[in-house]
């Protein structure tokens, strides 16, 4: 009888653990304007330029020169910049290497930014997106905050991989996440916390779009991919099976 639970679990976990690896086609940082694959609903919905839109973007960190390690605050987005200017800070533990990636190899990292946003309407969205390569970040310590000198307290609204693909020599994954903001409120500034799982985080690139409008925004859904959804229809077939098998033998 265990033996029969083992083969039976076996075919699961390893559907499981399909699922714990599907990744999506690489993809670049999306900007207002792109339509996001796999989310129901605009996420932008404005063009960077427009009234009431900010942006920050980098794509080359720079430490601070006389003391790399000590943790520093990038105030120069070398991707775009649009409207007041944002900045970007890491914790000490931090190292800039050649590629203008954020890097430690002994120190979990704390990274924040401060987001410029307008103040021309009644509603407010942001939007961040991430990369990294290696071991990733701490999905789950997302947060906003409306107090610039605060750790952020307010969750997304919607979060989103938007692709995942191996690491090569380096081991973990490159990935891309985005991470989206809806707030029935506009002020000038805003302020995101995250964290690294532990050592080993590259992390490459860092954009964040904000919108103000007097309407209210449309909330976008995140779709599950197709091959997820495959997976679980075995998952279900499996399971089904293996019930319509056991009521059997006990007829």
């Amino acid at each position: 009888m265990r033996l029969s639970m083992r083969l039976c679990a076996a075919p699961i976990l390893g559907l499981l653990g399909i699922l714990s690896t599907v990744s999506t086609a690489k993809a670049d940082i999306y900007a207002p304007g792109d339509s996001i694959p796999e989310v129901s609903g605009d996420v932008f919905g404005w063009n960077r330029g427009d009234a009431g839109s900010t942006y920050n973007g980098w794509d080359f960190f720079e430490a601070t020169a006389d003391n790399p390690t000590a943790g520093f605050t990038d105030v120069t987005p070398d991707a775009g910049q649009f409207g007041t200017v944002g900045s970007f800070s890491v914790s000490p533990g931090a190292i800039q290497v050649g590629s203008g990636n954020i890097y430690s190899p002994f120190a979990a990292l704390n990274y924040n930014s401060i987001v410029a946003s307008g103040t021309e309407g009644a509603n407010t969205r942001i939007v961040a997106q991430f990369r990294t390569s290696g071991a990733e970040i701490d999905y789950s310590s997302l947060f906003l905050s409306s107090d610039v000198s605060n750790v952020g307290t307010i969750a997304p609204t919607m979060v989103k991989e938007l692709s995942r693909e191996g690491a090569g020599g380096t081991g973990g994954a490159n990935v891309d996440y985005l991470a989206m903001w809806d707030l029935n409120e506009s002020q000038a500034e805003y302020r995101i916390d995250f964290s690294a799982t532990g050592p080993h985080v590259s992390f490459a690139e860092f954009h964040v779009d904000s919108f103000t409008s007097n309407t209210a925004f449309l909330s976008p859904t995140a779709i599950p991919e197709p091959s997820a959804f495959a997976a679980l229809g075995l998952i279900g077939t499996v399971v089904s099976m293996r019930r319509r098998r056991r009521q059997s033998v006990v007829a």
